[in-house]
């Protein structure tokens, strides 16, 4: 404290220095500013976070074996430590190309195309028909009864019919049949005239063989005094049928497609 004058003179505070020119005074909070980075120095990484990818669904086929070799463009194959290698590739389908020639091998190959009455619902096919109906026809002659054990004549003969399926009764036989064989054919014709046929051709050219043996009446087709076949059995291009007497004889015939 200051004496003037008798009085004591208060203390005043030294007065700040001036100012600089064009400076302004600053007036509010104040706070840290963080260190300046120089532009050399590397800036820290943040802290990440690993993110799961997001599995698309997706039907996949996995194969694995020791040693896979794949020529998939898209296909992506890891190994492991034992050597085991992966392979991952989308479903295919097979191609139609494969599948029409798979196909095209197991089927079996189409019919022969037919002659005649082609279409018509009661036509019948006149191989099977003839077959059929020669022992029944046949054996209504009665010189089968005196022809001696064995062989009964051979014969070659066409059967033809038109367009319509109409079998034309006019036929010629030829080679070296019996009398009975040669009625036999005859009657035959005669008995299955009137029905529509179908044929692989519009003439049928046979061979027929009729053979004479005891009958043992050892199948299912005997009667008590007669017996015949009811159906004409065909494999291919050969036909077989017969009929027994009651006097103990069979003939058979064997009926072979010539065309």
């Amino acid at each position: 404290m200051l004496w003037r004058g008798g009085r004591a003179a208060a203390s005043l505070p030294p007065a700040p220095p001036p100012e600089p020119a064009g400076s302004s005074a600053l007036v509010g909070d104040s706070f840290e500013v963080p260190a300046e980075v120089a532009p050399g120095d590397p800036s820290p990484a943040p802290d990440l976070v690993p993110v799961e990818p997001t599995p698309v669904p997706t039907a996949i086929a996995i194969a694995t074996s020791t040693s896979i070799a794949t020529s998939t463009p898209t296909s992506t194959s890891t190994s492991t430590s034992t050597s085991t290698s992966t392979s991952i590739r989308p479903f295919a389908s097979a191609s139609p190309s494969s599948s029409a020639s798979s196909s095209a091998s197991g089927s079996s190959p189409p019919p022969p195309s037919l002659y005649g009455a082609v279409g018509v619902r009661h036509a019948v096919d006149l191989l099977k028909t003839f077959t059929q109906s020669l022992p029944q026809a046949a054996s209504a002659d009665p010189q089968w009864g005196s022809i001696v054990l064995g062989a009964a004549g051979d014969a070659d003969f066409t059967l033809e019919i038109d367009d319509t399926g109409v079998l034309l009764k006019e036929i010629e036989i030829r080679g070296a049949p019996s009398a009975a064989l040669r009625s036999g054919i005859l009657r035959t014709v005669g008995l299955i005239g009137g029905r529509a046929f179908t044929a692989r051709s519009a003439r049928t050219h046979l061979r027929i063989v009729a053979v004479v043996t005891a009958d043992t009446h050892e199948d299912e087709y005997h009667g008590s005094r007669f017996a015949l076949t009811g159906t004409g059995a065909c494999e291919g291009n050969v036909c077989k049928a017969f009929f027994a007497l009651p006097i103990g004889r069979r003939i058979d015939f064997t009926l072979r497609l010539v065309n």
